[in-house]
């Protein structure tokens, strides 16, 4: 199946790069300069570096969606991503959501750290992975960058950022309403209002709710898992205090309710219960425990831009991010052995960034200061005696004499940085650039464990003298590099980086350190624009020496956080975006990728790994080989009743690894997965229908591993179809 993708991938991308090879002789000689600036796709303004500017001008490996794109192909989650971003992968697995972008990226079940990838909200960042996916709705673009971030972004990142950016209030009155059916009863609506609220004030408020059955089945008890009811919205105001001050205020709410952690035992090879206790069907468990989930999350952000003259600003962004969660699930997911276990994580998040930018004709540079604050609770307890019908109260405290095992976590984690950063023009054409950036971090914690079995306490919990557990670091991160426009419409970059994400603590074993991780990088690229900006072709190329990754091993008294010493990472990036025609347009990338542990002594006997085991030469989890995603879309002209745009794409992928280990059970075969759409235009502008196909193949992803004797995984959604109706004024 591996070799099968290989070759699949190469003949689909070499065949669309001479389809459009040939369409550009054929379609260029036939069009005008006139056309160029209704063809043009290389037009897109991002704010990568903290300031506006053409996607092409950056010298950062980027993606951008508009909010058009996003509105179109239908991108409602972080997981459709996928299909749109090279070298992205998204697995939701035992509530966090786990980003990794070109093989980095790590995000803790347990709870502990933070994710190698950074994410933003109208340039606040997100501390829980488990909130990954709650907020990002009605956006107005999303940016997603790759590659070490540890100069200009306030968390730093040792794998990219993906940054959201919500829509913004209108100068005049505008609104809209729609509502979507399909799969799994699915049933959703949103709508806006937006518009000016007096001469200095705008606003716009957003509310949606939703609803779907599970796509797993429990056959024990007949409940349906991963589903959802959710229910949440957004205010936005804008204020011109004056010519020089403006002040931008989001505050977004979003509850959700619905049994959203499941793990099966997926692989007969590696069984922890046979048959008929367990069918080994991806979207079927078979246990007594009722399942059950409750995540909410706010999250506000206030930003001040205050122009000080001679093209110097002082921008502030507020941030405050509440986020809640309860779960309940069968650890096992079967009836022969069935193991609840609660859990309950609450997290208060504040962050403060002060941005001081200029420019002139040959300079341009920014400086900063950077707070966050998070305190954290977590809490969990595994209960045997409580299975059928049992609710909440397992996972905040259950009787001593039938806990297998509890674990209360409490911790403040504080950083701050300064950084600074500057892109000079040496002569025409030609510019360097070079940012630093300084990071305080403090964390505390306090962790307090037992493993009773049937109310006989097991030694080796923590106790009042392993407690309180503290750590600092100082990092120093940044960037140097080289930029050269070669045309007006072509440019070149060369730049080191270093990323670096913090050190901790596990936070379900004691006095379990972990250290610091870091990514030194070397990249260079090209992007260009071609035929009056109707075929944009970007590359890049990398290499990672990657020190310390972080990442989880499941045990059966818990998840400890452990340190990979050496890796490696290497690639090439290829992507183009063709329009012929104003009709007709093409987009295609292809990334080669080798990640690999270089120095790595580990074990996990409950996935059969023995202790000792040399990893090196293993690949990195979300790391294929070789991977593609192909689209194109095209614009029917149905004369006075309207148009419809129809869009294909393909995400080809060789195997990778969920888990560290070379075992089969922990890799997911290479696949195909293709999503089609249609969306038809009314004549007026003012509505639209729109219908989807997702996963049209029903093929299966698994998002994530852990093993307890055998190998548990819960799996990506499979086939999703439906309709929507939207409406504008």
């Amino acid at each position: 199946m591996t070799e099968f993708v290989r070759v699949r991938a190469f003949l689909v991308v070499g065949a669309s790069a001479l389809a459009l090879s040939h369409a550009t002789s054929s379609w260029a000689a036939a069009s005008d300069a006139g056309s160029s600036a209704a063809t043009s796709v290389g037009e897109i303004v991002v704010t990568a570096q903290k300031r506006a500017e053409n996607i092409q001008d950056v010298p950062i490996a980027i993606s951008a969606l508009s909010g058009a794109i996003i509105e179109q192909r239908g991108v409602r989650s972080v997981d459709d991503l996928q299909n749109e971003i090279p070298g992205f992968k998204f697995g939701e697995f035992a509530g966090a959501g786990n980003l990794s972008i070109r093989g980095v990226g790590t995000a803790f079940v347990s709870g502990a750290g933070q994710s190698s990838v950074a994410m933003y909200v109208d340039g606040v960042y997100l501390s829980q992975p488990k909130s990954f996916g709650m907020v990002q709705s009605d956006l107005a673009d999303i940016e997603v960058l790759r590659g070490p971030q540890g100069t200009l972004y306030g968390r730093n990142s040792t794998g990219g950022v993906v940054a959201f950016t919500t829509a913004r209030p209108t100068s005049t009155l505008s609104g809209g309403a729609s509502v979507e059916g399909g799969a799994y009863s699915e049933v959703k609506g949103s709508a806006y209002i937006s518009g000016p609220l007096g001469d200095r004030f705008r606003g716009r408020l957003y509310l949606e709710g939703e609803h779907h059955d599970g796509y797993v089945l429990n056959d024990f008890t007949g409940q349906r898992l991963m589903d959802l009811t959710g229910f949440g919205g957004r205010l936005s105001l804008d204020a011109d205090w004056s010519s020089a001050w403006t002040t931008e205020l989001r505050v977004s709410t979003r509850h959700e309710d619905g049994a959203n952690v499941v793990l099966d035992g997926f692989d007969p090879r590696f069984a922890i219960v046979p048959a008929p206790y367990n069918d080994f069907d991806p979207y079927r468990v078979n246990s007594p425990v009722h399942y059950a989930g409750l995540k909410t999350d706010t999250l506000a952000s206030l930003k001040n831009d205050i122009r000080l003259g001679g093209d110097v600003d002082l921008v502030s962004i507020t941030g405050f991010n509440h986020f809640g969660a309860h779960q309940l699930y069968d650890t096992l997911g079967d009836t022969l052995i069935p193991f609840p276990l609660g859990s309950m994580t609450h997290a208060d998040t504040f962050t403060q960034e002060l941005d001081l930018k200029g420019s002139t004709k040959v300079l341009k540079w920014i400086a900063g200061f950077y707070f966050f604050d998070d305190v954290q609770n977590n809490h969990s307890s595994s209960d045997e005696t409580s299975v059928a019908g049992a609710g909440y109260h397992i996972a905040i405290g259950s009787p001593a004499t039938s806990v297998l095992q509890l674990t209360n976590q409490h911790s403040r984690e504080q950083s701050e940085s300064v950084f600074g950063d500057v892109t000079y023009e040496v002569v025409r054409g030609t510019r360097l650039f070079a940012g630093a950036r300084v990071t305080l971090d403090r964390l505390s914690q306090g962790l307090s464990s037992l493993t009773s079995v049937f109310g006989t306490i097991v030694p080796g919990g923590c106790t009042a003298a392993s407690n309180p557990q503290s750590v600092s670091s100082t990092a120093v991160t940044g960037r140097v590099g080289a930029q050269q426009d070669f045309t007006k419409h072509s440019m070149g970059y060369v730049q080191y980086s270093r990323g670096y994400k913090s050190p901790g603590f596990s936070q379900s074993t004691c006095n379990d350190p972990y250290k610091a991780e870091t990514v030194d990088a070397v990249e260079a690229g090209y992007k260009s624009r071609w035929f009056d900006g109707k075929l944009t072709l970007d590359a890049a190329a990398f290499y990672y020496d990657y020190g310390n990754f972080q990442l989880e091993q499941a045990t059966l008294t818990g998840i400890p956080v452990i340190n990979a010493p050496k890796s490696h990472v290497y690639g090439l990036e290829l992507s183009a975006v063709y329009r012929p025609i104003e009709v007709l347009r093409f987009d295609a990338s292809l990334e080669f990728l080798n990640a690999r542990y270089d120095q790595f002594i580990s074990q996990d006997p409950n996935m059969g790994v023995p202790v000792g085991t040399n990893l090196h030469g293993v690949q990195l989890d979300n790391a294929p080989d070789v991977s593609a995603n192909l689209g194109a879309e095209f614009d029917q002209a149905l004369g006075s009743i309207g148009s419809l745009t129809w869009r294909a794409e393909a995400s080809l992928t060789e195997s990778y690894h969920l888990r560290e280990f070379n075992v089969p059970w922990a890799i997911q075969p290479g696949y195909e997965l293709y999503n089609f759409y249609v969306t038809y235009h009314a004549p007026s502008g003012h509505w639209q229908l729109r219908g989807f196909v997702k996963n049209a193949t029903n093929v299966t992803r698994l998002a994530g591993v852990l093993g307890f004797g055998g190998a548990l995984g819960v799996f990506q959604p499979p086939r999703t179809y439906g309709a929507e109706a939207s409406v504008k004024f």
